[in-house]
């Protein structure tokens, strides 16, 4: 296997044309997926939003104070961390992350990997 950038270029264009994108409404999620969705999205609020305020004021501080400090750069290293990791934390509360679906081979279906059996029995009824 070779590391060619045009070489994984072209799988991930293979792998694209073969993705299949359903769109779903109103996915029945029971209580403990919606309440971890729900925290995901808060934490990745708690991570992302205080990292961008951080960040330049760590810079702005720099200036004002006029000499290095290793406080400001463990605050700077901080304010990185949390800005980077928190697309992690938003990813694992997305839908596709949490129902564990996919499209079937044409596209006419979803396929779901271990449903909870309340959704099982709500999709039987419908």
């Amino acid at each position: 296997m070779s590391a060619n950038p045009l070489g994984m270029a072209g799988r991930l264009g293979e792998k694209a044309r073969k993705t299949q994108i359903i769109g779903v409404r109103d996915w029945p999620l029971c209580d403990r997926c919606m309440r971890t969705r729900k925290i995901l999205f808060v934490l990745t609020q708690l991570m992302f939003w205080p990292a961008l305020v951080l960040i330049p004021g760590v810079l702005i501080a720099r200036l004002v104070i006029g000499h290095p400090s290793g406080v400001l750069g463990g605050f700077l290293g901080l304010g990185f961390v949390l800005l980077f990791s928190s697309p992690f934390v938003f990813y694992a509360a997305s839908m596709t992350r949490l129902v564990q679906a996919r499209a079937s081979e044409d596209g006419a279906s979803v396929i779901v990997n271990r449903p909870h059996r309340n959704f099982s029995d709500e999709a039987v009824d419908s």
